[in-house]
Formats: C-alpha cells, sequence, structure tokens
C-alpha cells in the first residue's frame, strides 16, 4: 500500500512563482532583443573609402570604432581601404559615404567639375619631408645629385617640386622614380635625397640609428594636408548624419590624443599585423600623425586662407589651370 502524494499548497506557491520567473525573463530577453533591433535601425550606416592599407595614421577611427563613439552619434562607421582604386568615381557614384583624400587631388578634381567637397581637415599640415643621410646637408650640397621619389605625381611629387623650387635645384639635381622603396634607395645611395612622410621613414631611419637631415614642406610651404570628403549631393542629403559625423570624428581625434598608449592597443588589435617589437616605431608614428592633425587651428576645422594657398601653390605648378575661390570646394557643416 501507499499513499497518493499531492502539492503542498508551499510546493504549489513555488511553482507558481517558478512558472513566473521564467515567463519573465522570457518577455525580458524578448524585450532586450526587440531594443537591441530598435538600436541599430537607429544607427546610420556609413560607408569612408580610403586609398591605402590599414595604418597607425588612422589610429582615431579605430579609436571611435571601438569604444563607441561613433556608435553614440547614431553612426554604424565602415571603412574601405580602396587601394589603387577610383575614389572618387565611387563617390560620385554614391557607392560610398565619404572618403580621406588629399588636398591637391580634391582641388583639381573640383576644375573637372565633379563636384567633389571637403567638410573635415584630418591633416593641417602637409605631411611630406625631404630627407638625406648624414646630419646638417645643405642644400647646396646636393648640386649635381639624385632626388627619389615613388612617382611623378601625387602628393610626394608636389612635396618634391615645392623642395626643389625652394632651394632652386632644378636645374642642378635629377630627380628619379624609385617608387616606394624610400629607405632602401636612400642608404644603398642609389639616390642621394627621398621624398616621403612626415610620420613614416624619418622616424624608421632614426630609430635604425641613421643621422639624417629633414627638410620639412610644412616648415616653409603653407600648402594644406589630407581632409574627408564627399559628393555635394551626398552633403545635401545626408547633413544631419554629416554633422554627427563631424561631433564623433572629433571626439575620436581628442580620446586618442589623451589616451596615446591605449590608442595604439585599440590599433595594434584593429590593423592585427603589427609586430610587437615594432611598438616604438609605432608609437613615434601615431605622435607625428598626432603633430598633423593637430595645428594652429581647431581640430577638424578649414581654413579656407590656407586653401586658397593652395590653390595658388597648385596653379603655380601648372597642376590647375586656373585659381579657383575655395567656396567651390569647402563645405562648411554645423
Amino acid at each position: 500500500m501507499y499513499k497518493k502524494r499531492g502539492l503542498s499548497i508551499k510546493n504549489v506557491k513555488k511553482l507558481q512563482t517558478l512558472i513566473a520567473l521564467i515567463l519573465l525573463s522570457g518577455f525580458c530577453f524578448t524585450s532586450i532583443l526587440e531594443t537591441t533591433k530598435a538600436n541599430a535601425a537607429n544607427f546610420d550606416d556609413m560607408n569612408l573609402l580610403i586609398g591605402y592599407i590599414p595604418h597607425v595614421q588612422f589610429t582615431p577611427l579605430y579609436v571611435g570604432i571601438e569604444k563607441g563613439i561613433f556608435q553614440k552619434y547614431g553612426i554604424n562607421l565602415k571603412i574601405d581601404y580602396s587601394f589603387g582604386r577610383d575614389i572618387f568615381g565611387l563617390l560620385m557614384a554614391e557607392k560610398a559615404d565619404f572618403a580621406l583624400t588629399d588636398s591637391d587631388e580634391l582641388i583639381i578634381s573640383c576644375e573637372k567639375g565633379m563636384g567633389l567637397k571637403s567638410f573635415f581637415q584630418y591633416y593641417q599640415d602637409f605631411p611630406i619631408s625631404m630627407v638625406a643621410l648624414n646630419q646638417n646637408v645643405k642644400p647646396e650640397d646636393l648640386y649635381g645629385k639624385k632626388i627619389g621619389l615613388p612617382d611623378f605625381y601625387g602628393t610626394n611629387y608636389i612635396g618634391t617640386l615645392l623642395f626643389v623650387n625652394r632651394y632652386r635645384l632644378a636645374n642642378k639635381t635629377e630627380i628619379v622614380k624609385i617608387g616606394y622603396t624610400q629607405i632602401q634607395s636612400l642608404v644603398s645611395k642609389k639616390v642621394d635625397v627621398v621624398a616621403c612622410y612626415y610620420n613614416n621613414e624619418p622616424i624608421q631611419l632614426r630609430l635604425q640609428g641613421y643621422k639624417i637631415t629633414e627638410w620639412k614642406i610644412k616648415d616653409f610651404s603653407n600648402l594644406v594636408g589630407g581632409s574627408f570628403v564627399s559628393s555635394e549631393k551626398n552633403l545635401k542629403n545626408k547633413h544631419d548624419q554629416f554633422s554627427r559625423l563631424i561631433k564623433a570624428l572629433t571626439e575620436s581625434i581628442e580620446y586618442t590624443n589623451s589616451n596615446r598608449d591605449e590608442a595604439l592597443d585599440i590599433a595594434y588589435r584593429t590593423i592585427g599585423s603589427l609586430q610587437p617589437q615594432m611598438r616604438e616605431f609605432w608609437k613615434e608614428v601615431l605622435n607625428a600623425t598626432l603633430q598633423l592633425i593637430y595645428g594652429k587651428d581647431p581640430v577638424g576645422s578649414l581654413n579656407t586662407e590656407r586653401y586658397r594657398s593652395t590653390v595658388s601653390i597648385l596653379f603655380n605648378l601648372n597642376f590647375i589651370k586656373s585659381e579657383m575661390n575655395p567656396s567651390l570646394f569647402l563645405e562648411f557643416i554645423k
């Protein structure tokens, strides 16, 4: 014989409580999913084109993404490293929202009627340096020497022309194409001077123990550096997005500047291929990059007079046929 056992009142209450908790948990989980979906729907996807490879010079962007700064302003930023692709063509075809490009390329595109405008300054100063091995090399020491540059177009070429004109070396030196082999060509004495980026090769050479002479183009030229650009159509139709983007870019840069070690850690995680033993080099690259970003003007601001000077420089170098008004390629967004 056995007694038929039932649930006691106490056990019934426990069961009711358990069921209620399960139902509540399911409701909360559903609410979280719905909130997450709603928040994701509230983010505006913005695609950025960069005509290069992942690099420490773009650290503020990586910081803004990892620290949630872009999402704070309702932006889901995606970076497309479009090395060797027609960035301006992609912008005009609305395949991307904005791009990071050099000022000379922007101005030349304006003369072609492409309808692109700069809305946020990244490098306030022109980033090219001319470098020679040994200290205290004077311009007159370069008579009869070779100047190496990657190619006869672009930022390095413009920097070389400014250097040659500044020190009257046009008929006294030979300019040769060496591709992106500046350090090898200089050390092997294939050339005597190279055009390179201020925040790259000079740092490498010094860390390798070489004594160098460096002429920074920014020390004697008002040429402005690279900026973020977009099409007039995009800037008009997505004004609110670009306004928020500017705030996010500014905050990302400021966070990077105030937290450089953490920012470099983020760059290491994002890029994935930086070697630990090269950290000192990359730290100096980041420091030099921030020097280019931080100038006399507030972060990101567009300086009309500097662009006017840049137009004049490009005109005098025969890169453009007329001196256009900067208002044609600058967009001031509040």
